[in-house]
């Protein structure tokens, strides 16, 4: 697990992630994050203790499926776009599910880590409508989902093209 910890790029951003929060609540953010008005309240979501971290919900389950041992594991799908993690999370679940895996890791092997790490540890998905990751609107000019009330949207590969015409409308 070193190797893909230390040379692997998606599993550095896991590597990362496992070690956060340091002292205090953290929040774990992608390049292609934008934030939106709506993001006044994350300073309340970072300090909430309501549960041990906070994520962004994926529109759909992408992952790793070697990491999946049953099928309800795919629900309520973590992206590791945006996270909030307010304590220590406890990472043997993520660590033995991956020592177990058959083959080279994947873009998406660190994405189901923390995805499995998450609802191991009681973490909560953020509110699908302030907290966006979707792609219904990947062939419309406009942002569906860019207004007043969003907190933040994800630019993920198919709509990251929205993410430049959000900063230059």
């Amino acid at each position: 697990m070193r190797d893909y910890l230390t040379s692997h790029p998606t599993g550095r951003q896991l590597g990362l992630i496992m070690c956060l929060p340091l002292a205090e609540s953290a929040m774990y953010v992608d390049a292609d994050v934008l934030f939106y008005p709506g993001a006044r309240e994350l300073a309340r979501l970072v300090a909430s203790e309501s549960s041990s971290a906070s994520f962004l919900q994926d529109c759909q389950f992408a992952g790793d499926t070697r990491l999946i041992r049953a099928e309800r594991e795919k629900q309520t799908p973590v992206n590791t776009g945006f996270l909030i993690l307010r304590k220590p999370l406890d990472w043997s679940l993520g660590v033995a599910r991956f020592l177990e895996l058959e083959g080279a890791p994947s873009f998406f092997t660190n994405q189901t880590i923390t995805h499995l790490v998450m609802h191991a540890n009681g973490a909560n998905a953020l509110t699908r409508e302030k907290f966006i990751l979707e792609l219904d609107d990947q062939c419309d000019y406009g942002d569906r989902h860019a207004n007043a009330d969003v907190a933040i949207r994800h630019y993920v590969n198919p709509v990251r093209h929205k993410f430049w015409t959000s900063l230059f409308p």
